[in-house]
């Protein structure tokens, strides 16, 4: 498959976690705690999509994803514990291209 996905996440047990089901999958999964070091990955590797948390220190991933999208066309998925309807509009309306809520992740009942 030869992908290569960045997870941004501050919760390093839920970006494991992820890592652990992308790999199997085939991704080669980069993971970043914060904006800062997401834009480091970026600038240096190709990466074929990203999953961004909302909530994390410093930078939200809503202010990641809009500069993100004025140099980068890769799609971007939310994944974040915000559940209400107004964020997952405003992740939409600021070029997210999906919006999926912390506890629907796999391995969740």
């Amino acid at each position: 498959m030869n992908k290569n996905v960045l997870i941004v996440d501050d919760e390093e047990e839920i970006a494991e976690l992820l890592e652990d089901f992308l790999s199997i999958e085939g991704y080669k999964v980069y993971k970043a705690t914060n904006g800062k070091k997401a834009k480091e990955i970026l600038s240096e590797i190709e990466i074929h999509f990203i999953l961004l948390d909302i909530m994390m220190p410093e930078e939200s991933g809503f202010n990641l994803c809009k500069s993100l999208r004025k140099l980068y066309s890769m799609p971007i998925i939310f994944l974040s514990a915000l559940q209400n309807d107004t964020d997952k509009i405003r992740g939409l309306n600021i070029g997210a291209d999906d919006y999926i809520v912390k506890d629907a992740t796999p391995g969740k009942s």
